[in-house]
């Protein structure tokens, strides 16, 4: 369509059919707009989809959903009257349209739809909003078309406004109920006391103040659901330092700890625990149709609330918005039996899941990036064919800008969905707590259920161990040398902590840690190695360190949150490679950004081992870190250059 052309309403609704079943007849309501608006498609998107925002700054009123049976359940008043409805699942293609239907059981309206369509445009973008609804009688229809007129004037006010700040990147901030001006004198006072009490320590004041402010003035929808990496990032703040000050707040008072269950399919919370113990093994996403285990990464994100007896934070809606709430999803597409569509589409290089609402199945799609200048292909990139059956099997893949073409060659209605297969790296997740010191001083009570198992990823697990403990008890007596190894703890637990990983427990008189950062592990490794260097300590105590990095799960034991899998057995087992102020080191430590720069760094002197793992007639290659002996550069080349006793 050529740019300055414009669609007529018959045009849009051939373009976008009432659904087959929905049997429009009688008394029709339909507007279509359109608005050009001078900010791109990609920008303008993540405001346009939070409709919430949108309807509440157009001065909608408040609605209120339910869910009930996996359907969506929504009521409102319009016009003095109380509408309910069936929300049903949307449809769009991010950056392109979305569109929402309502069934309703009470109001003017039988059934109405909604249509957001983004065109590219010489300006920037023309959008085309599309409103129909299906009144129940001629009064209701009356009544409708009444509201029409103030939809179109509100839209008119609103769409440039949202446009204007989504240009320059601001959030489209809600017109909610003013923030109380003061709270209640009690709430202030404890406010003031939890707020002493983490100044006291030594926590970064301006972390402090500004956290202690959202809680008191901040906007509700900051605060309903508080996520620590998300707000550090938008205030240029130091995420462990922000998250320090919020597990202090919690212990304080301050802030409450909520432990939240998400589907692997919409990623929506679908229950809030509020302790760690209270995380089931199974859970229950009845709009997504589906039940799931919590061992799997990313089934938990932990948030933080607001304490209803320091203030009172409503969670509001103004419209469901749910392809603002499922980010990670390109297409969502219902289609009748027999239907197909096609979809142009521009998707970021990357790996995709193809599924099927409702079915655990699903199938990858692989996007390749555009191929470079002078490769095959390289001065323009293909636009590939795929099809999607609904019945089909099989990995797919493509450049960059695919046409997908959907089939449903079922006897039955399916959403096909499109979806990133990588999760948000801004959620806060169990391992970043387990592997950290202050979590596991403060709440040192939290503890796993005891059948559930808690997949936390790739972890690095540090093990040190006294060399010659044996003789050190019988040269200095059991009193001295007890005290002297306790002091030894006191030192590994503030150097593995300083570090920013956290002890998970002492066996004799060897420790366990776990970092999430290979690089952190090594440098804490390194400073417990000089820290117990010959010379420097009275009575003398010689540590062996090792480290190996894998997955592994958290469960429960002894009341305590520990680590167990075939990562922390090789971890354990590699003590064998080590001597006195030696560090090894698997190559999957080493291979990781940063270690080998560190290494070299330290002009660290290193042999290679093969070390044999017991059964299956393998080796790990380890990397012994000298730390006690003399020093030599690693060369340009890395470890390879090194000259290796092994």
């Amino acid at each position: 369509m050529a740019a300055d052309e414009v669609l007529t309403l018959d045009a849009f609704r051939a373009r976008y059919p009432w659904p087959g079943d929905t049997g429009v007849s009688g008394v029709v309501i339909e507007r279509l707009w359109h608005f050009d608006l001078d900010v791109s498609p990609a920008a303008l998107w993540p405001h346009l989809v939070d409709t919430s925002r949108l309807n509440q700054a157009m001065g909608m009123p408040e609605m209120r959903f339910e869910e009930q049976d996996g359907c969506l359940h929504g009521s409102a008043v319009y016009g003095g009257r109380r509408h309910e409805w069936v929300e049903e699942p949307w449809d769009w293609v991010k950056e392109r349209y979305f569109s929402s239907v309502r069934t309703y059981r009470r109001g003017y309206p039988l059934l109405s739809r909604c249509i957001f369509e983004l065109e590219p445009h010489e300006q920037g973008v023309r959008l085309w909003v599309y409103f129909g609804w299906v009144a129940r009688g001629r009064l209701s229809g009356a009544l409708l078309g009444i509201g029409v007129r103030q939809l179109g004037r509100d839209l008119a006010r609103t769409l440039p406004k949202i446009a204007a700040q989504a240009a320059e990147n601001h959030a489209l901030r809600r017109r909610l109920r003013a923030p109380p001006s003061s709270l209640d004198a009690v709430a202030e006072q404890r406010l003031d006391e939890a707020r002493t009490h983490l100044l006291d320590h030594s926590l970064a004041p301006v972390v402090v103040d500004r956290l202690f402010d959202l809680i008191r003035s901040g906007d509700d929808d900051d605060l309903v659901r508080i996520r620590v990496r998300a707000l550090a990032a938008s205030w240029g703040v130091d995420e462990h330092e922000l998250l320090q000050v919020c597990l202090y707040a919690t212990r304080a008072g301050a802030l409450e700890m909520s432990w939240d269950i998400l589907c692997p399919h919409c990623r929506g919370v679908r229950q809030e625990a509020r302790t760690l113990g209270e995380i089931p093994r199974l859970g229950v996403c009845e709009v997504c149709d589906i039940d799931f285990t919590t061992d799997k990464l990313n089934a938990v994100e932990i948030t933080f609330r607001v304490p209803p007896a320091l203030r009172d934070v409503p969670q509001r809606y103004f419209c469901s918005a749910e392809a603002s709430t499922k980010t990670h999803i390109q297409v969502q597409r219902r289609l009748e039996p027999g239907a197909r569509v096609s979809i142009p589409l521009r998707l970021a290089a990357g790996r995709y899941r193809l599924r099927l609402h409702g079915e655990r199945r699903y199938r990858f799609l692989d996007v390749l990036p555009p191929p470079l200048p002078g490769e095959h292909g390289g001065d323009t990139e293909r636009a590939d064919a795929l099809t999607w059956r609904s019945a089909g099997t099989g990995d797919l893949t493509c450049r960059t800008r695919p046409t997908l073409t959907l089939v449903n060659d079922d006897g039955q209605p399916h959403i096909f969905i499109l979806e990133g297969a990588s999760w948000s790296d801004l959620a806060l997740r169990p391992e970043r707590l387990f592997a950290m010191q202050t979590f596991r001083d403060l709440f040192s009570e939290a503890f796993l259920a005891a059948d559930v198992q808690l997949a936390v990823g790739e972890q690095t697990i540090l093990f040190t161990d006294m060399v010659g403990s044996t003789r050190f008890y019988a040269r200095y007596g059991d009193p001295d040398a007890f005290m002297a190894v306790k002091k030894h703890f006191d030192v590994i637990y503030e150097l593995i902590g300083a570090h920013r990983g956290a002890v998970v427990k002492t066996i004799g008189d060897a420790a366990m840690g776990v970092f999430e950062r290979p690089l952190d592990a090594v440098r804490a490794a390194h400073h417990i190695q000089t820290y117990f260097t010959p010379g420097q300590d009275d009575p003398p105590i010689r540590i062996r360190v090792s480290l190996h990095l894998g997955p592994c799960i958290a469960v429960k034991l002894n009341s305590n949150i520990d680590y167990f899998g075939t990562t922390v057995n090789l971890a354990a087992k590699l003590q064998a490679c080590a001597d006195a102020g030696d560090v090894a080191m698997s190559r999957t430590v080493i291979d990781t950004p940063g270690v080998l720069d560190y290494l070299e760094d330290q002009r660290a002197k290193l042999d290679e081992i093969g070390y044999p793992i017991d059964g299956i007639g393998q080796e790990v290659q380890v990397l012994i870190w000298h730390t006690f002996a003399g020093r030599r550069t690693l060369g340009s080349r890395g470890i390879d250059e090194l000259e290796l006793r092994a």
